[in-house]
């Protein structure tokens, strides 16, 4: 199985070597040595604490999203240098410091519940406020089918569609997610529509039918 990682991780080379400058490559990624994958977990070797943080700071952006195209948006990065200079036994393992993607969405969760919970809480009183709280009301009403259904869309999107995602938190990457949580929604609403909204017109069959049949 780590012959199959080292692979996908020569695979990476050869896609940032194609991207910046061969003098660059040389400098900055020929060091670097794969050592194993674990739990999604990439762990590379570099000769020094500094390498890492320059290789960090200059890079992270490209290897991420490299790193991401070919092992898939879950994995992670770990820097495995020695802490005495030349002295492999002196190691230490450090994790990238660039926000991962879990945080991001994570971030973008946490507003967007704050905003729906600050416009539940207040009675708007301007037109686009009121057009907001309309719009929160005919989401919640399908609120259970988004939770149910959700998942399994951002897996296929995020796998098969749009499969490198950005670590970063700007203009692009707030038009795409919500670009995503758009399509997401417009393919739940039929499922909703076709099956929970006829929710209690199925609890009143059930009960009068089978559980207070006469």
């Amino acid at each position: 199985m780590q012959e199959e990682y080292s692979k996908k991780w020569d695979k990476c080379l050869e896609i940032i070597r194609d991207i910046i400058p061969a003098e660059q490559f040389k400098s900055w990624f020929s060091p670097l040595t794969f050592l194993r994958v674990e739990n999604d977990v990439l762990t590379i070797y570099c000769p020094t604490e500094f390498f890492a943080e320059q290789l960090e700071e200059r890079y992270i952006n490209v290897l991420g999203k490299t790193l991401k195209r070919v092992f898939g948006p879950s994995i992670r990065l770990i820097y495995e240098y020695p802490i005495v200079a030349d002295d492999p036994s002196s190691k230490i393992s450090v994790g990238s410091a660039h926000p991962s993607r879990d945080v991001i969405l994570s971030l973008y969760g946490l507003s967007a519940a704050y905003l729906l919970s600050y416009v539940i809480d207040k009675k708007p009183h301007s037109k686009p406020g009121i057009v907001l709280q309309s719009l929160g009301e005919k989401w919640s009403k399908f609120s259970y089918t988004l939770y149910l259904c959700h998942y399994p869309l951002l897996h296929v999107v995020y796998k098969y569609i749009y499969p490198v995602q950005s670590d970063q938190m700007n203009l692009c990457t707030t038009l795409t997610i919500l670009l995503i949580a758009t399509c997401v929604t417009l393919i739940c609403y039929p499922i909703y529509y076709l099956f929970e909204r006829h929710t209690s017109t199925v609890k009143q069959f059930i009960n009068s039918h089978l559980i207070h049949k006469p």
